[in-house]
């Protein structure tokens, strides 16, 4: 749990951005440059943490994804099989079937069939 490295951290500014942008697999975030790959119950978000699933199935039960308990500050990898609320969602471009969307922490944004609107699926990585 929280297992993520960090790096440049002895650049002194401007410079752990600007160095964090050229390490590769790294992202800058609220001032410290960490791994893009995020672990459970590590901070995640939209292009800049990605929960890890490598090798894992999508909609696998202990694949991760990145949501937003309530009454919680941030959203944190946790596993799919986790109790999730369905969130209502915007597609920032043409409307489809899916598509991305900064409402869903990097998830796909999907219609649903059953009341025609838009909703996050935790389901799918939130690299989208």
């Amino acid at each position: 749990v929280g297992t993520a490295e960090v790096a440049c951290s002895a650049s002194p500014g401007w410079q752990k951005a600007a160095c964090c942008f050229f390490t590769r697999g790294f992202s800058y975030h609220d001032g410290v440059c960490s791994e893009t790959k995020k672990y459970l119950g590590d901070e995640c978000g939209d292009e800049w943490g990605i929960c890890n699933n490598d090798n894992a199935e999508a909609y696998f039960p202990y694949r991760l994804s990145c949501y937003q308990k309530e009454n919680t500050p941030t959203p944190k990898c946790y596993p799919t099989s986790t109790p999730m609320e369905k969130h209502e969602c915007k597609c920032s471009f043409i409307p489809f079937v899916f598509c991305n969307t900064n409402d869903c922490n990097g998830h796909a944004c999907v219609l649903h069939t059953g009341d025609g609107k838009y909703y996050c699926d935790y389901g799918t990585g939130n690299n989208w």
